[in-house]
């Protein structure tokens, strides 16, 4: 017959106390058969579940004062506190804990002056967790400017270029593809002192420095000292190392203008065949003289894609 799974029965189990005692305490307490102060600790500890009735709790602490000298191992209850102590310096901590009936998603909680959780609830969309008075608080990020930190915008290309803005950021790309990132050649292919220019290709050549590997030619002029008096001179870049004209639309200067800037038909990159590499040699190309016209001087303006 199995041994009962229970205290005896008074004036019962006649014959049985003694094997129901025997497994009853050994079911949670130590016992190795001899002799020995160790006996009788308990070995496991299994908590019946309680309910949600008054007094049914399953572990229930009695508020009372904490030990004098922290003990390794000991838990405490004090008022609003519990504590652990550990084994290390036996210092006494504190077991954080949170009121979870009151918080909402994305809450935070910090420690208050009593070493205990406060809630912190969740900021709004975009505030930034800051400190006021000491304690964390949430608050909107405001405008940068030159006096206040805060949020900023990036600045477009043209922005950087205006350089108006005193609260938007510049980033190496806005900086590299804005006025300020663009290197400039300027060539000499005349002299303002010599012979008028005349039409044929490479009336002057000029080397792509490592510095400019990987640009783009993105914008071409050209300007001269003695204006033509009849015709527009007209001007091609030529890529030689890659055997392809740079440009689309030809370098105009109208008659009686100094500067292609004027023209009535603009120059036009060709975007397909305007970047350069190191050592890339460009050729001048004059298809158009003009009458008269001395002192040409092309302007190439090359920039990061």
């Amino acid at each position: 017959m199995p041994v009962p799974q229970r205290l005896p029965i008074v004036n019962g189990d006649d014959g049985q106390w003694g094997d129901i005692l025997d497994q009853y305490l050994k079911k949670e307490h130590y016992d190795d058969g001899t002799d020995n102060a160790v006996n009788g600790g308990h070995k496991t500890v299994t908590v019946r579940a309680g309910t949600a009735a008054a007094g049914t709790a399953p572990i229930k602490l009695t508020s009372g004062t904490v030990l004098s000298s922290p003990e390794a191992g000991a838990v405490e209850f004090n008022t609003d506190g519990l504590y652990f102590t550990i084994t290390t310096g036996a210092v006494r901590r504190t077991i954080a804990m949170y009121d979870d009936g009151s918080g909402a998603t994305g809450d935070t909680y910090y420690r208050n002056s009593s070493g205990l959780f406060t809630r912190l609830g969740v900021g709004s969309t975009s505030d930034v967790l800051t400190v006021s008075g000491g304690l964390p608080s949430w608050q909107a990020l405001p405008t940068a400017s030159t006096a206040t930190s805060g949020i900023t915008q990036l600045a477009t290309f043209g922005e950087t270029t205006t350089g108006t803005s005193t609260v938007k950021t510049v980033t190496p790309s806005g900086l590299s593809h804005s006025d300020f990132g663009m290197r400039v050649m300027q060539i000499l292919v005349s002299d303002p002192n010599g012979s008028a220019i005349s039409t044929g290709n490479g009336k002057a050549y000029v080397v792509v420095p490592a510095q400019f590997n990987g640009y783009k030619i993105v914008t071409a002029h050209a300007s001269v000292t003695t204006v033509s008096s009849s015709g527009n001179p007209t001007i091609q870049i030529y890529n030689v190392t890659n055997a392809v004209n740079t440009l689309s639309t030809a370098i105009s200067i109208d008659a009686n203008e100094t500067t292609s800037y004027t023209a009535a038909t603009p120059p036009v990159v060709d975007s397909s065949n305007n970047t350069v590499a190191t050592g890339d040699s460009l050729r001048i190309d004059i298809s158009t003289a003009g009458t008269g016209t001395k002192g040409l001087i092309v302007i190439i303006g090359l920039q990061l894609p």
